[in-house]
């Protein structure tokens, strides 16, 4: 009995049977090797897009008649800020001439709401509509937020 067991051992010593390694993978007819699972990967939240991205330029029509431009964009409420306002305001309401701009507000129940931006005037918080011709526009200024645009800056004065 002896003499089989030490055949046996010389058998698998001659043929490089030896005992796995702790950091081997012992790999077999019924194994495959380990595959690394791909890591997950979390697609970034949307970013809000900039007033700017949103913005397009309308015409507005007056008893039928093309009488000027003006923009509608849209934006969450949290990126308004006095800088964006600034911006929009200066760079894009001024510098392309038109008669007004409004910021339609898009957080949920603030959908009505926005921001009018017009003859040097921008306020803040206004019912947004859309008048008899189609034209969106503010249907009141009365409790805004009101800054003064003069110099390439906005001053509350409200």
């Amino acid at each position: 009995m002896k003499k089989k067991i030490l055949i046996a051992l010389a058998c698998l010593s001659m043929l490089g049977c030896t005992a796995p390694e702790q950091d081997e993978t012992v790999i077999g007819p019924e194994t495959e090797p380990a595959v690394e699972p791909e890591p997950v990967v979390e697609p970034e939240p949307e970013k809000p897009k900039t007033i700017l991205e949103t913005a397009e330029i309308r015409t507005i029509i007056w008893n039928g008649q093309d009488v000027g431009n003006y923009s509608v964009a849209w934006a969450d409420s949290s990126i308004c800020t006095e800088e964006a306002l600034t911006e929009w305001y200066f760079d894009y309401v001024e510098a392309n001439s038109l008669w007004y701009g409004i910021i339609i507000y898009t957080d949920q129940g603030n959908e009505d709401f926005g921001i009018l931006g017009s003859e040097g005037y921008v306020s803040i918080g206004v019912p947004i509509g859309t008048d008899e011709n189609g034209n969106v526009s503010c249907l009141d200024t009365s409790d805004a937020i009101k800054y003064i645009a003069s110099g390439g800056v906005l001053v509350r004065v409200s």
